[in-house]
């Protein structure tokens, strides 16, 4: 039988940051995954010579806590990307530098919407209520104005109604949270002048104020110099193991309990034991593994994504490594053109360009991806990302079938599954937590200091 000071399910980003955050602390992490690589979403795979990852993904290097992280799990093989660049696209016009929709090209709407804003900060800004649900809580937040614009591109986001997703889904549909509402200068004054606007309005990376935009030598961002983002897994599990963590795959956790120390799990045919559970999967598996009964409807809702890939001619891409379409009369959420980061051809001049359509898993299953890849194809030809003339060599597709959650508001008499269900010294992270960053610090400000205070070794 293992026994570990944390027991740690799910060898995605999370797991692998909380391993290796673990073993700063002097403590002995088990890392246990159901498949046969470390990485989760950070995944590529082959086709035609080239490593095609699993949607648009970078490593973040603009702080010194993620160059320690991934300079620890990458080494050498660590690459900054040149000049790396990215934008925002509503209508037709491309914001360099925004990841955000920006209305900036309809001034009247501005307008009226930091009007109704304003009117909402002098009132004073309330937390949501219990049950609220997000669309509501943006637009007593934001505006009517804002949130009836705002809608139709989260339903393209998620392939959901926003009408049924909880309060508590803010973090999850960040894209949403700063729109650009005028020029840098009239947002970055707005910012200074209060927090109620710093932290409702964006700024696009040609912003002058340096308050509300690094310097340009903070910009950095990596990428694995090879196997494509998912480079990013089997460094990882070279490295953990080399710095003493127990990893172990293809191990399917079937049973947790808690004991009179800590907690054991059965995984495959492995019986696991340690001071400390964290748990990275969905909830309701951790629920289901626990022996309790599952809640009368889910307590949220997977996203997942069509992954449209394209073998052109590197000088075809005309747009940005990537960029976000908040456009309804679109197809695609995201383009990217990963395959231009490192230089990383099959052939002289050839390169991958790919589109992602967000949605519900038994959605994206039933939609036609010949369709799709010749709609997204047209579509990123015509707002200027490809090339006019731009042919495919080849296409292919993939359905992730899980990118992130979205919490959902309780009906009568539904409850949801909380952290109060859960045992003494078993951690699962709060449903709509989502991103690297956010779970960086979610891992640092919270989760750590509680496991070290419960599970290290006197």
């Amino acid at each position: 039988m293992n026994d570990s000071d944390i027991l740690i399910v799910g060898g995605g980003f999370p797991g692998i940051y909380l391993a290796w955050r673990a073993l700063q602390a002097g403590m002995r992490p088990t890392l246990v995954e159901a498949s046969d690589r470390l990485g989760g979403n950070l995944r590529s795979f082959r086709w035609r010579g080239h490593d095609v990852d699993w949607g648009a993904h970078n490593l973040d290097l603009r702080s010194e806590r993620t160059r320690d992280f991934f300079g620890f799990i990458l080494g050498d093989r660590l690459r900054e990307i040149p000049d790396h660049r990215w934008g925002s696209l509503r209508d037709r016009i491309v914001t360099p530098g925004f990841e955000f929709p920006d209305f900036s090209d309809d001034p009247a709407l501005c307008t009226a919407v930091l009007d109704e804003m304003t009117a909402i900060k002098a009132a004073g800004a309330a937390a949501p209520d219990t049950g609220t649900g997000w669309l509501e809580h943006y637009r007593a937040d934001r505006g009517r104005l804002l949130a009836r614009a705002v809608a139709p591109m989260v339903k393209k986001f998620t392939g959901i109604d926003p009408r049924g997703f909880d309060a508590t889904a803010e973090a999850a549909l960040g894209y949403f949270a700063r729109p650009r509402l005028g020029s840098d200068a009239q947002m970055a004054q707005l910012k200074g002048s209060a927090a109620f606007w710093d932290d409702r309005l964006g700024v696009t990376l040609a912003c002058t104020d340096a308050r509300f935009v690094g310097r340009p030598e903070d910009r950095r961002f990596g990428y694995p110099a090879e196997g494509g983002i998912g480079g990013f897994g089997a460094a990882a599990l070279e490295r953990l193991q080399a710095e003493g963590a127990t990893v172990l795959l293809e191990r399917r956790v079937q049973e947790v309990s808690a004991t009179r120390h800590g907690v054991r799990v059965v995984a495959g045919d492995s019986a696991l034991s340690a001071r400390g559970l964290f748990w990275s999967l969905p909830r309701a598996l951790l629920v289901r593994a626990l022996g309790q009964p599952l809640p009368p409807a889910p307590a949220a809702v997977r996203v997942g994504c069509r992954l449209l890939v394209w073998e052109v001619e590197r000088d075809d891409i005309l747009g940005p490594h990537y960029l976000h379409d908040f456009g309804t009369g679109r197809r695609a959420f995201r383009y990217s053109a990963p395959g231009t980061f490192l230089g990383g051809d099959a052939a002289a001049g050839l390169t991958c360009v790919m589109a992602e359509i967000p949605g519900p898993p038994e959605a994206l299953a039933e939609a036609d991806p010949e369709a799709d890849a010749q709609r997204c194809f047209a579509e990123m030809r015509d707002i200027g990302y490809l090339r006019p003339k731009a042919r495919p060599r080849a296409t292919t597709s993939q359905v992730i079938a899980s990118a992130f959650a979205l919490p959902l508001r309780a009906g009568p008499g539904l409850a949801r599954t909380r952290t109060e269900t859960l045992p003494p010294r078993v951690w699962a992270p709060e449903t709509g937590l989502r991103g690297r960053v956010a779970f960086m610090d979610y891992c640092d400000r919270r989760l750590m200091p509680e496991i070290l205070t419960e599970c290290a070794t006197p």
